[in-house]
């Protein structure tokens, strides 16, 4: 290589870490004025470094992160977009962490955008599949590979859930309003509130907590008990904290004398 071919190599990877310099500047103010979520970042810094720490900080954000999937059915998660990718090929479900990106990236027959918790999606997902996000913007792409993602439901499963805790999840084909009652060895206890929502509500409204008062798809129920894993299949996401009342459990006790069973079991 002559001097020239030197100097204009030089020139091009200074091009190239100054854009990127750029984009993560960018990002980084849009994480600070909320919009763009952590994940993106996370999903940034693993990408460059790769180690234990950075995919920890992935972990950290992906339960309360909502996902965007291009799925060519109507059905939830029914046929979502993959790419087939490594030696031998293995399926990655296509992810996009921001809603105008999934839209720019739809196309037939995987146009139909949804949004879906990232608990839901890796808990429902098949085990021997991974996920790739944002794959045609660069910066933000990042790859979870099946083994990382069932350390991720590990994780999960042994997180703490906090009774009294007020969730918005996804059932009965539409966002719900659950009640954390009580949290045993073998699930948790929940109160489903009537009605549903097309959209994940962000605050509790008045007349959302109502037992009473919603067609029978998305009629209430004082108690269901559930699994653990069922119940994070749902995508739980934080509304509020409401302490548990006496006759709130009323159901449970009935269940506990009954030694009833959990759903998802």
């Amino acid at each position: 290589m002559g001097m020239f071919g030197f100097f204009k190599k030089r020139q091009e990877q200074k091009a190239v870490r100054d854009a990127e310099a750029m984009a993560l500047g960018e990002l980084l103010r849009e994480v600070d004025e909320g919009r763009a979520g952590k994940l993106d970042l996370a999903l940034v810094i693993h990408d460059r470094e790769g180690s234990k720490e950075s995919l920890s900080r992935v972990f950290m954000e992906l339960p309360q992160a909502e996902l965007y999937v291009a799925n060519a059915s109507a059905e939830r998660l029914e046929d979502p977009a993959v790419m087939l990718m490594g030696e031998p090929p293995q399926p990655f479900v296509v992810v996009f962490t921001r809603q105008e990106w999934a839209v720019a990236g739809a196309h037939p027959p995987f146009d139909r955008v949804e949004a879906v918790s990232a608990m839901e999606l890796a808990l429902k997902m098949p085990a021997s599949a991974g996920m790739v996000f944002n794959p045609e913007t660069p910066l933000v792409t990042g790859v979870l590979t099946a083994p990382m993602l069932d350390a991720f439901r590990q994780i999960l499963e042994h997180d703490p859930l906090m009774e009294g805790t007020l969730y918005t999840v996804w059932t009965s084909g539409a966002y719900r309003v659950v009640k954390l009652l009580k949290v045993d060895a073998g699930g948790v206890h929940i109160r489903l509130y009537a009605g549903g929502h097309a959209e994940r509500p962000q605050k509790v409204e008045a007349g959302m907590l109502t037992l009473s008062g919603a067609d029978e798809k998305h009629r209430s129920m004082g108690h269901l008990p559930f699994t653990r894993r069922s119940f994070l299949a749902m995508g739980p996401r934080l509304l509020t904290v409401q302490p548990v009342q006496e006759d709130e459990l009323e159901g449970y006790r009935l269940w506990a004398e009954s030694q009833g069973g959990y759903f998802g079991g």
